[in-house]
């Protein structure tokens, strides 16, 4: 009896000093990433970035092609101009077309215009100005859901809609997150 007893307390021994150095071990590593954290040079909040190379104009020619089923099929041509004149502006200018399938008179089209981060005053504080022209668009619009049901949609029909709009940004932190 005794025998089984000593065996028990060494058990329980070896089973308290594992624990105890876990422990031991969690805390001290939680300490040191607390450390490294407060007293490195750079963290993930907040940090200096690289100097950004001098921009060059660059520009892009591409098709659009897509699909809404059972709705309208579309096609067309995009580009983008990006660092014009060195600064940061960029304009993007995309016309589609297609058959609209719910409008007997005109097929469907859409044309966008954006020019994104003119600088006004100072490089900090951007402008960006948009232009949307649609004509005869079609959009699918129901329930959401796991439980919806399927068969429950309507059609949002525009004839013309037209949208325009600008932005206005104030950078504090130049390009830092």
């Amino acid at each position: 009896m005794l025998r089984n007893l000593k065996s028990y307390c060494v058990l329980i021994s070896a089973t308290l000093s594992i624990h105890i150095s876990r422990m031991l071990i969690r805390k001290s590593l939680l300490v040191l990433i607390t450390i490294y954290l407060f007293f490195s040079n750079a963290n993930a909040l907040v940090f200096k970035r690289r100097p950004r190379p001098d921009p060059e104009l660059s520009y892009f020619l591409y098709t659009v092609a897509g699909s809404i089923p059972e709705l309208q099929d579309f096609y067309g041509l995009g580009a983008t101009v990006s660092r014009i004149g060195g600064s940061e502006v960029d304009i993007t200018a995309v016309s589609l077309c297609g058959e609209a399938k719910y409008f007997e008179e005109g097929d469907f089209g859409i044309e966008f215009f954006t020019v994104l981060d003119i600088s006004v005053f100072s490089p900090c504080l951007t402008l960006s100005l948009f232009y949307t022209d649609l004509r005869n668009g079609t959009w699918p619009e129901g329930e959401r859901g796991i439980n919806s049901d399927p068969d429950q949609t309507f059609y949002l029909l525009g004839s013309k809609i037209c949208g325009h709009g600008a932005e206005l940004s104030w950078n504090l932190s130049d390009y830092q997150l």
